[in-house]
């Protein structure tokens, strides 16, 4: 059939026309491009059909429509995309976007029709949408975007504000048009991120992997490495990074290890063939690496070190150890055997083999327990189960398998005694020992019979032990009693000897003739003599006790000669002799050791030296000798040119109470004990003394002590006194001796003092009780109650009698005894006789301390002028902290007044509720504090409040004192630290 000339299925266009004359609209295809030709019906004018008519399009019309159809189905297409797409012309405006676009940019669809509108306005419009960017990041961003449109360069990827990542990509066609795709890859970034976080834990795991991995893939590109291996072939991470080849890696670690690190080649050359491999390699540094490499399913390769070194040397000491400990079972005297679980036999010696004469059978087919008895008792071996052989194989059997904890003995038919020991192991076996004891049972028969001869000689060596018991205790109780007798004889002596010095002292101050004045010089040395004479037979009594404790503090040598030097410049001078001393510039300037006792040695040489000498000179000199370790032998050298010491007698001087001849005593005076004492000391020093002399010409007495050169210490070695005078102070004398008792009395008086007496300890207590004394002198062996008891009674009163001064006036000069006395309150001991010198120091000190007291009670009451009150006393700070270096001495000062301010304000939280007690235990606890650094403003303004109880008006008062006192303590405390800065720089 034939529409309009255009073919067309014959069919189609019944139906189409027959549709027509039904009223109806029919079409009908007309080509194979799928234009239609539609037919009508054709109606007269009542609406009634006549006939039909076919509309068929033009060729132009059917093109354009062909055209229309192309896009639609174009259109259709890309709006089904799961990708976002636009298309902008080449003028850069917006040609086309798909479904896919205005879902992901609603806002474009709700702006209009954008069709015609540029790139960067459609730009901006979207990015003014996103709240997170700023302006500028807004503009940066247009510009990157821009300039990548026009260079056509890739777009990185973008995650936008509701978390999804987008990949965009830009073409470009031959007519101009972009075509612009957004790949929407936020799953795939999941995933990856995923993978790159599990990679992480996966890399941290191989990390912490102790053996060296690595893997390559098919490509021998590498993908996996943990540290261990990094370390083994000594690469970087830079050098490690994955997809780098076999190759690369290969090369750089064999370049970095040594040629003979054979193992890692192999393992490279394995990992390159796809090889599986096992085998042992033993580094340079004897580490032992077992290397396992296998070819992966997926065509890779996986490489592992495992570090065996540990475990090689592990077998191998276990092999040593099996090896030695066969062969100690082996080298054992006695049997030794072991069998299993199974009760059969494990190992055993040849001892054991011997003792019961076993086959070689029995050790290699391992018998059993059973077997092996059974063998030697059908030899019969065993004499006890003589005609009851199976009860007796039966009892051995039931002991064997349930061991006794003790061992037991086992008689053989030849006369040997066998000791069995047997016992379980942790797995059920039996492990036995065998000694054969005969030798030993009739070794013991025979000792029964020598053990009773000993036990007579037992009881008379007892009996001698005790003797000698007794007699130990009789020495002891001898040696006991000389040290009361050196104690009481120092008392006694010292006690008149202290009246006969004093009273020579007033003596010589009275107006005396030429003769009398005389007459005391002579009293004076006599008294001098006796109490040198006292001094020798006590330091030498103390030396062979051993009592004698050698000091290791710093000196300056220099400062030791010329102190002797000075010593005896007036008893030289007098005898019309010469005096010096000479040291040796390499001595070292400071030293550590006993100076003291140093001086006593030179003191007592060159004394020997004045005494024997009557024209000439006597030298002191002080040199270096060779060094011992860290200390250096200082040698000492005193010369005279006196009578000198004949060959004979020069041996014996050393001794004790000798000298040179019969009548030195008579003509020169001494006990002979000089020369002993220095010899004690010497060797008390890791040194030594001797003696070159010859009559008529002088002598040398020359020694060598081991001594410690060291810095000079931060503190000087001693501080002088300031000469000025002491105030008048009212001072208590407890002293029961009523001629001494008078002479300090007077002597006191006549400085100006005011003094009270107490005859006794208790009268001291009762005297103190009545009044605060500036300083108290207190005797130690008084009668009714003695000094220390005396004076822990005083300190237990508290308030300012706790801390008031106390000082020993003693006779007692034993080391021993005057750390009691100190450790019984004592703040220092003095010894009889007087000497006035430091008996004078100790009032100075006791003056300064009652004016500085005065001055804060002033300051306390006035509340003014605090400031001008010093917080510090310098000299309390540098003894509680001087000998620390000065960095930690500043830190500790520093926390006074953070401490003080602290406990303050807990104080004043208890003075608001009215809790007196509270505040009293406070103010305590800030006096010991501020006692401890010498903060004597805050120490006296804390004490106040701590014993004063006169109610809270009174307790107002004290408090504003107290705060003055930390404040002034706060801003005087830079004046301290500075000091100690200045220490710390020179």
């Amino acid at each position: 059939m034939l529409v309009d000339g255009l073919a067309a299925d014959g069919a189609s266009a019944r139906s189409a026309f027959e549709a027509a004359l039904r009223g109806e609209h029919g079409t009908v295809v007309i080509d194979s491009s799928g234009t239609r030709a539609h037919c009508l019906p054709t109606r007269d004018d009542a609406g009634t059909v006549i006939g039909a008519h076919w509309i068929v399009p033009s060729p132009a019309e059917r093109e354009a429509e062909e055209t229309r159809r192309e896009l639609q189905v174009m259109r259709d297409a890309l709006n089904t995309m799961d990708d976002a797409l636009s298309i902008y012309d080449g003028d850069d405006r917006f040609v086309f976007g798909n479904e896919r676009f205005f879902g992901m940019y609603p806002f474009l669809r709700d702006r209009g029709d954008i069709v015609g509108h540029d790139f960067e306005d459609l730009l901006r419009f979207s990015l003014a949408r996103d709240p997170s960017m700023t302006e500028a990041e807004r503009e940066a961003y247009v510009q990157r975007r821009l300039d990548a449109r026009r260079d056509r360069s890739p777009i990185p990827e973008r995650q936008v504000p509701d978390g999804t990542w987008y990949l965009v990509k830009e073409n470009y066609s031959p007519n101009g048009l972009t075509v612009t795709t957004r790949l929407d890859i936020t799953r795939r970034k999941q995933a990856e991120m995923t993978l790159a976080a599990t990679s992480a834990v996966l890399q941290v795991i191989l990390d912490t992997m102790p053996n060296p991995l690595v893997a390559f893939d098919r490509n021998n590109h590498l993908i996996a490495w943990n540290r261990a291996f990094a370390l083994l072939v000594h690469l970087s991470s830079e050098e490690l990074t994955v997809g780098r080849s076999l190759v690369g890696v290969a090369k750089d670690a064999i370049r970095r290890l040594p040629s003979t690190e054979i193992g890692i080649k192999r393992m490279f050359r394995a990992i390159g063939k796809r090889s599986a491999v096992e085998f042992e390699w033993q580094r340079e540094g004897a580490d032992t690496y077992f290397v396992s490499g296998r070819p992966m399913p997926d065509g890779g390769y996986l490489s592992m070190w495992r570090d065996v070194t540990l475990e090689r040397r592990a077998q191998a000491l276990a092999t040593t150890t099996q090896a030695r400990l066969l062969d100690a079972i082996e080298t054992m005297p006695e049997g030794f055997v072991l069998f299993d679980r199974d009760d059969r036999l494990v190992l055993s010696n040849a001892q054991y083999k011997d003792l019961y004469d076993l086959p070689q059978e029995a050790i290699d087919e391992a018998w059993t327990f059973e077997q092996l008895v059974r063998y030697t008792l059908d030899r019969g071996q065993y004499p006890e189960a003589r005609g009851r052989e199976d009860e007796w194989m039966a009892e051995r059997l039931r002991q064997h398998l349930d061991p006794p904890k003790a061992t037991f003995l086992q008689p053989l038919s030849d006369g040997r005694t066998i000791l069995v020991s047997e016992n379980k192991t942790r797995e059920g076996g039996i492990v036995g020992m065998r000694s054969d004891i005969t030798d030993r049972i009739e070794a013991e028969t025979e000792l029964r019979t020598a053990r009773d001869a000993l036990a007579e000689q037992t009881r008379s060596l007892r009996q001698l032990a005790n003797e000698l018991d007794e007699a130990r205790r009789r020495a002891e109780d001898a040696d006991a009693a000389k040290s009361r007798f050196l104690a009481m004889m120092s008392h006694e002596l010292r006690t008149p000897m202290t009246g006969l010095l004093g009273m020579i002292e007033l003596l010589s101050r009275t107006r005396l003739d030429s003769d009398q004045t005389g007459f005391i010089d002579i009293m004076r040395n006599s008294a001098d003599t006796l109490l040198a004479l006292l001094n020798d037979i006590l330091d030498y009594s103390k030396l062979e006790a051993g009592k004698v404790q050698l000091e290791e503090i710093p000196f300056s040598p220099s400062k030791i000669l010329d102190d002797v030097v000075r010593l005896f410049q007036i008893s030289a001078s007098s005898k019309g002799i010469r005096i010096e001393g000479r040291i040796d510039e390499r001595v070292p300037p400071w030293l550590l050791g006993d100076p003291l006792r140093l001086k006593q040695i030179l003191s007592n040489l060159v004394s020997n030296g004045l005494k024997f000498t009557n024209e000439g000179s006597v030298t002191v000199a002080l040199t270096l000798g060779k060094a011992r370790g860290a200390r250096v032998e200082i040698l000492g050298a005193v010369t005279d040119t006196g009578i000198g010491i004949p060959p004979e007698i020069q041996g014996q001087l050393f001794a004790a109470f000798e000298q040179g001849a019969a009548n030195t005593s008579r003509r020169f005076g001494g006990t002979g004990l000089g020369l002993s004492i220095c010899r004690r000391l010497v060797e008390g020093m890791d040194g030594w003394i001797s003696l070159d002399s010859t009559p008529g010409e002088g002598s040398t007495f020359a020694f060598g002590v081991l001594m410690q050169p060291t810095e000079k210490p931060e503190v000087a070695e001693e501080e002088t006194v300031p000469s000025e005078d002491a105030d008048p102070i009212r001072i208590l004398l407890a002293e029961d001796n009523e001629v001494n008792r008078m002479l300090v009395s007077r002597m006191l008086a006549r400085a100006g003092h005011r003094v009270d007496e107490a005859e006794d300890g208790a009268q001291a207590v009762q005297a103190v009780r009545r009044r605060v004394y500036d300083l108290v002198l207190m005797d130690m062996q008084m009668p009714v109650m003695d000094g220390p008891q005396a004076t822990m009674e005083i300190r237990a009163m508290g308030g300012e009698r706790a801390d008031m001064p106390i000082v020993a006036l003693t006779a007692d000069a034993i080391p021993e005894h005057r750390n009691a006395y100190l450790a019984a309150g004592l703040d220092d001991v003095l010894l009889k006789p007087v000497d006035w010198d430091a008996l004078n120091r100790t009032i100075l000190w006791a003056s300064r301390r009652r004016r500085d007291h005065v001055a804060i009670d002033n300051s306390m009451e006035t509340g003014e002028g605090m400031l001008a009150v010093p917080a510090f006393d310098r000299a309390r700070v540098r003894a509680a902290v001087g000998s620390l270096p000065p960095a930690r001495a500043v830190e500790m000062i520093a926390l006074v007044p953070q401490e003080a301010t602290r406990q303050l304000a807990l104080v004043e939280k208890a003075f608001e509720a009215g809790d007196t007690d509270l505040i009293r235990q406070l103010a305590h606890s800030m006096k010991g504090l501020a006692a401890n650094f010498g903060a004597v403003l805050m120490e006296h303004a804390a004490g106040r409040i701590q014993e004063d109880d006169q109610g809270m008006a009174r307790l107002s008062e004290n408090m504003a004192d107290l705060r003055r006192a930390v404040s002034a303590t706060r801003e005087q405390l830079p004046e301290v630290i500075a000091e100690f800065d200045a220490a710390e720089k020179d």
